[in-house]
């Protein structure tokens, strides 16, 4: 299962860019508990969903592309929320204020 997660770290770094550093272990955390929600069918809903996708387009456009991977299939219209959480996670991941 350590491998999957890594290989996930790897794609997730290639698509935005970001060298490997001891930050990874914060995303590696965030990975864990977004694939513990979608999973179990717990999406949490987020208001700003539509601002953060326009505001944070390449965050958002990997935390989709991670989603629709743990969901196997496109994510149902439910996991919006936790698509533009996990963006905001991304985008702290990439500034450091993770």
């Amino acid at each position: 299962m350590v491998v999957v997660w890594v290989l996930l770290v790897s794609q997730i770094e290639q698509a935005l860019g970001k060298q490997r550093d001891a930050s990874d272990d914060e995303l590696i955390s965030s990975l864990v508990r977004l694939a513990k929600r979608v999973r179990a069918g717990r999406y949490r809903r987020n208001e700003a969903a539509l601002s953060l996708a326009r505001d944070l387009p390449r965050e958002s456009e990997v935390a989709r592309r991670v989603v629709t991977k743990l969901c196997g299939t496109v994510p149902p219209r439910q996991a919006e929320g936790e698509i533009a959480y996990f963006a905001q996670a991304l985008h702290g991941w990439l500034n450091n204020t993770m």
